[in-house]
């Protein structure tokens, strides 16, 4: 069942949700690049606030070891989009999404 029937507007705010098992994981605000029948481009801008998976006792999924992390209910926290920038590839009906990471140009090192 389609969320809308005409496609998203070019800089349109859309909410990305991320599910597992049924529990929400994860929430990313992205700007709309393009939306069309089959594909959906979004814009994920780095400082932009986000919702991150927590564990219980508050650690990022990255500080939790493998042996902890599917045991144990988690819950969602406030947090901010940091490093690189993303443009996300979204195609109907597929589990699965293209990420471009963009960072800010670096100054040319010559190795002089």
């Amino acid at each position: 069942m389609p969320i809308l029937s005409a496609p998203w507007p070019r800089g349109q705010v859309v909410l990305t949700r991320y599910h597992r098992q049924g529990e929400l994981r994860g929430v990313r605000p992205s700007t709309v690049v393009e939306d069309g029948d089959d594909y959906t481009l979004l814009w994920l801008a780095a400082g932009t606030p986000v919702r991150f998976p927590r564990h219980l006792d508050g650690r990022p999924v990255r500080d939790v070891p493998l042996a902890e992390r599917f045991g144990v209910p988690w819950h969602t926290a406030d947090d901010t989009w940091t490093g690189t920038s993303v443009l996300v590839l979204v195609r109907p009906r597929r589990w699965h999404t293209v990420q471009w990471f963009f960072a800010p140009p670096a100054p040319f090192a010559t190795g002089t």
